[in-house]
């Protein structure tokens, strides 16, 4: 059951969002927690519950569990208004991280090629998230945490972290390295992504729940042991012929990214 307190800082969260659908999600909800006297991420959390609340979709986190359940029995009271509930839930979670670009980049510089560069970082990073939530039965709302995650990881940490260490005839050059690195660690998490997608379809096939278990828990990596493993056991008619080439040369596109990064600066 949501508090007194709680529920009528939701009502305003959500008629807060829905006057400013189109405001950069970060600074209209840190500009709302200001008003509402309460952290950046106590508004956050507020808003991924009612998400979960009234989007249908796949699997809610636990920590999640209980917030949702006291959101749909508050709507379902009158409490909150459905509606616009699911109409703000829809615009917090439509609110793409490509949008902050701008936020990603340095005052003062054009740099097309950068810009290019970070627009694939985010678009290899949202097909990567799409496809793990397919793989693991995520939520919607699970899965643009999972790219926002990935997104804030390198506006709030990676780029200050990054610019505070560097001097100004470092910046750009710098810069321009860092998102290189990026752009290849995103790359390589797509296509190890890709490689569990076909392990999955090859351990249904196989009939190998125990690794099917592992892959749709987020409870395996592949490495060495694990991929000699699926080399060895795997059948031997077409059907797991062809998921095990295609998973091999996902794993091998992944490794020889890994194994081409520049060295840190």
């Amino acid at each position: 059951m949501l508090s007194q307190k709680r529920l009528f800082r939701i009502r305003r969260e959500v008629e807060w969002i829905l006057r400013l659908p189109s405001a950069d999600r970060k600074t209209s909800l840190s500009l709302l927690a200001e008003k509402e006297g309460v952290e950046y991420e106590t508004v956050k959390k507020d808003m991924y519950a009612l998400a979960y609340a009234v989007i249908p979709g796949g699997k809610i986190p636990e920590s999640y569990e209980a917030d949702a359940r006291a959101i749909r029995e508050a709507i379902e009271k009158g409490l909150l208004d459905r509606q616009k509930c699911e109409s703000a839930a829809l615009i917090f979670l439509e609110h793409d991280p490509i949008f902050d670009l701008d936020r990603l980049g340095i005052t003062g510089v054009d740099d097309p090629y950068l810009d290019e560069i970070k627009s694939l970082v985010l678009e290899y990073a949202e097909k990567t998230a799409e496809l793990k939530a397919k793989r693991l039965g995520w939520h919607p709302a699970r899965q643009k945490a999972e790219l926002w995650r990935i997104a804030g990881s390198k506006i709030h940490s990676e780029l200050p972290r990054l610019l505070e260490s560097s001097t100004p005839e470092e910046v750009l050059k710098n810069v321009r390295r860092l998102w290189e690195e990026n752009l290849m660690r995103a790359q390589a998490a797509w296509h190890y992504e890709l490689a569990l997608q076909e392990l999955k379809k090859l351990a249904e096939h196989a009939g190998w729940d125990h690794l099917l278990e592992a892959v749709t828990r987020d409870e395996i990596t592949l490495d060495s042991i694990t991929v000699e493993w699926v080399k060895e056991h795997a059948p031997k008619d077409a059907e797991s012929t062809r998921r095990l080439i295609r998973f091999l040369s996902q794993v091998t596109a992944a490794r020889k990214i890994f194994a081409g990064r520049p060295k840190q600066f």
